[in-house]
């Protein structure tokens, strides 16, 4: 017995027709008079033929498992049943390599657009003490570190927050499905950026995992404290200025007072003169 060179035939017309329909397609013997059509079959000299559909998890047909012949076929029931559980075998394997491969298809999806996503990420394993799975490339150009740098340690071996009391083996709540922090972060330049952090918790086959996100908000929190010196600086200005105003207008109510006290001695003088003529 040795492997048969590939081929194609047209199955119009041929029992690969029935079963490709859904139905155990069964010739014996004398193919060529019953399938006159099936030149595909009968020019290679097949005289019998027993064919059963694949179906996929959904139950429908994908494909078609046939055994062919030069000769005539014996024991039809024996050839039925044994090709009937070879298609259900055949079926299985068939869906469960295209599991995997949609699985991979899934993987491959969901690592380009880990690794294009302008937003810095990380997957960390919980079951095992929180060390980085995986970071993707703004994550490499935030911090400047390598994946081969990262993957593999936790955050507090490599250094990556800048307050050394920050808890990072437990920095969220695994149960929790969202939430955000705002620190000061290190790069491996020495450099310190001012980071929110947002996590999202989820299980995989069994496994405990976290995203984390990184968005550097550094000129976002200077603007801010700018903005915030500027109103202290400007309230200051404002209380400066109210308390200056306040002593000029005392300085001239003393004037108009001393203004009044003078035009009142003024007016007596004027009496006291007038008297003193008469």
């Amino acid at each position: 017995n040795q492997l048969a060179d590939n081929y194609e035939f047209e199955i119009g017309g041929s029992p690969s027709e029935i079963a490709i329909q859904g139905e155990l397609a069964f010739v014996p013997r004398d193919l060529a008079e019953q399938f006159p059509q099936a030149r595909g079959l009968t020019e290679r000299g097949i005289d019998s033929y027993a064919g059963a559909p694949l179906r996929d998890a959904s139950g429908h047909v994908v494909g078609v498992l046939s055994v062919m012949h030069s000769k005539p076929l014996g024991n039809p029931e024996l050839i039925k049943s044994l090709l009937q559980v070879f298609s259900e075998r055949a079926s299985s394997e068939l869906e469960r390599k295209r599991a995997e491969e949609a699985l991979r298809n899934s993987e491959r999806s969901f690592s380009t657009i880990f690794h294009s996503s302008p937003v810095a990420m990380s997957v960390i394993r919980v079951d095992q003490h929180f060390r980085i799975k995986d970071i993707n490339n703004a994550f490499e150009r935030l911090f400047r570190l390598s994946r081969d740098q990262a993957i593999g340690h936790t955050t507090a071996e490599l250094g990556v927050y800048a307050d050394p009391a920050t808890p990072t083996d437990s920095l969220f709540n695994v149960t929790d499905t969202d939430q955000h922090l705002e620190t000061w972060m290190n790069r491996s330049d020495g450099t310190q950026i001012f980071v929110q952090i947002s996590q999202n918790s989820f299980s995989l086959s069994g496994e405990h995992f976290i995203t984390v996100a990184f968005e550097n908000i550094t000129e976002k929190f200077n603007n801010e404290l700018a903005i915030h010196d500027l109103n202290v600086n400007l309230e200051h200005r404002v209380e400066e200025r109210t308390i200056a105003l306040q002593r000029a207008n005392e300085e001239l109510a003393s004037t108009l007072e001393t203004l009044k006290r003078a035009q009142e001695d003024l007016v007596r003088s004027e009496k006291l003169a007038a008297l003193g003529s008469l």
